[in-house]
Parts: structure tokens; C-alpha cells; sequence
């Protein structure tokens, strides 16, 4: 079985010369109708997939909450430093951290509003 690409509609180039190991006539969408990324079964909503969805997303809220507190604690400790080369790396490296955390909190979180909005309500 082969694989074709059938958002471009062709074959892929240079498949045929492994014709000696696989049938390349008999070949399989990449995308649609059943094949290996079957959108309509990637966008499936069902009610465990929406619960995955929440436990994922909850956690990792959590963990980007406890390293933007991480973050915070390694800038206050920074202040406590009497090496201005290792409190000027401290700084920026806790700035680092607490920027990527917060970051990550709200994408997760405009996507858990995102999900809210396009759901449809309890499934039943």
C-alpha cells in the first residue's frame, strides 16, 4: 500500500522507483475519506475527548502558574545577590521564565474560552 498526496491530487515524486518492495497502484489517501489524517475524525467532539480536553488544559494551567511562581521567587532572590554578573543573569533568566509562563497561561486559557464558546453545550 502506498500513500498519495491527495491535496495536490498526484502521486508522490519518486515513489515509483521502490516499485520492486510495495504495489504503488494500490495507493492510499494521506488525508481524506478514511486515510492516516481524516480531518472529520480529528474534529470529532465526543464527550471524552471534551473531558481530555479540560483535565489536559487545566494542568497545564497548573504548571504554568507554579513556574510563574517559580519565575517571581528567583527575581526576588535575584535582589538578594551581591554579584552584579550573576544578579544581571538571574534577572533576565527569571524575567525569561515568568514571561514564557505567562505566555502559556493565556494561550491555554484563550483556548479553554474558545472551546466554551464553540461548544454546542452538554452532549447527551
Amino acid at each position: 500500500m502506498v500513500l498519495y498526496d491527495d491535496f495536490n491530487q498526484h502521486a508522490i515524486p519518486g515513489i515509483e522507483q521502490f516499485r520492486d518492495m510495495v504495489d504503488v497502484n494500490n495507493t492510499w489517501p494521506i488525508i481524506c475519506n478514511g486515510g492516516i489524517l481524516d480531518e472529520n475524525k480529528m474534529n470529532e467532539k465526543t464527550p471524552m475527548s471534551a473531558i481530555f480536553f479540560w483535565i489536559r488544559h487545566v494542568v497545564l494551567v497548573i504548571v504554568g502558574v507554579f513556574f510563574m511562581l517559580f519565575g517571581i521567587h528567583v527575581l526576588i532572590s535575584a535582589y538578594q545577590l551581591n554579584d552584579p554578573f550573576a544578579f544581571i543573569l538571574t534577572f533576565f533568566a527569571s524575567n525569561f521564565i515568568i514571561l514564557i509562563s505567562a505566555a502559556l497561561i493565556i494561550g491555554f486559557i484563550y483556548r479553554m474560552k474558545a472551546f466554551l464558546k464553540n461548544s454546542n453545550g452538554p452532549q447527551e
